[in-house]
């Protein structure tokens, strides 16, 4: 009795799989799911304007809303080789934030256009007809050894257009010359900092070699703090 309700088990199954083993097509493979961080930091790959898409590390989010610090900005301001945050939302999209190096005003530009000075740095980038003295930019970089000590891969460069981010400073680099009298300290080659009416995040003690963000004012050639984060 058993062996003949295995036999019609087995005929049931081989039925329902199309016969006895004929078919030799090959399984369908499963779709290849994009299993992205929740959280990453980058440069941008590309930016899909019509689909609200950015790529960052080889994955692609959708974009729920920009921002520079605590200025809302637009999809249109992303561009290729910026550095951003991108943080996912449950399910409306993702937060990508503007993580530039340096923000500021081009004081000159070199006659060849392949140096241009921001925050006191010079750095070098080929600077099409777009940009002009005086026009507010966002320089995302790199850190890069140079001849006098740690300096910047520009990566790229792009013109604030928004009043509201527009007379904002900011600036990364590396701490060197700290004097804790004068309340000063020096970044890259050329910035000197004044930090005396700064707030430092984390009441962090400052020491020369640390990477640090600024944010404040040029003043006289000279960055006047008011963030310092290490």
């Amino acid at each position: 009795m058993k062996k003949l309700v295995l036999a019609a088990l087995v005929g049931f199954v081989l039925t329902g799989c199309g016969g006895g083993g004929s078919d030799e097509s090959k399984p369908t493979s499963p779709p290849v799911v994009d299993v992205k961080p929740v959280a990453a930091q980058g440069t941008i790959n590309k930016v899909n304007y019509a689909n609200k898409t950015v790529e960052v590390n080889g994955h692609t989010y959708q974009v729920e809303r920009v921002q520079y610090g605590r200025n809302a900005l637009s999809i249109d301001d992303l561009k290729q080789n910026m550095m951003v945050e991108v943080s996912t939302l449950a399910k409306s999209g993702a937060v990508v934030s503007i993580e530039p190096t340096m923000v500021g005003m081009i004081s000159s530009i070199s006659r060849d256009r392949k140096t241009f000075v921001v925050n006191g740095v010079t750095l070098t980038f080929d600077m099409n007809a777009e940009f002009d003295v005086n026009d507010w930019v966002m320089v995302s970089s790199l850190p890069q050894a140079t001849a006098d000590g740690l300096g910047y891969k520009v990566l790229s460069v792009v013109k604030i257009e928004q009043d509201d981010v527009a007379g904002q400073y900011e600036i990364e680099g590396r701490l060197s010359d700290l004097d804790q009298n004068t309340q000063t300290f020096k970044l890259g080659a050329n910035t000197n900092v004044y930090f005396g009416d700064a707030i430092i995040e984390d009441n962090a003690t400052l020491t020369n070699g640390q990477w640090v963000e600024v944010k404040g004012q040029m003043l006289n050639k000279e960055f006047h703090a008011t963030e310092v984060e290490v």
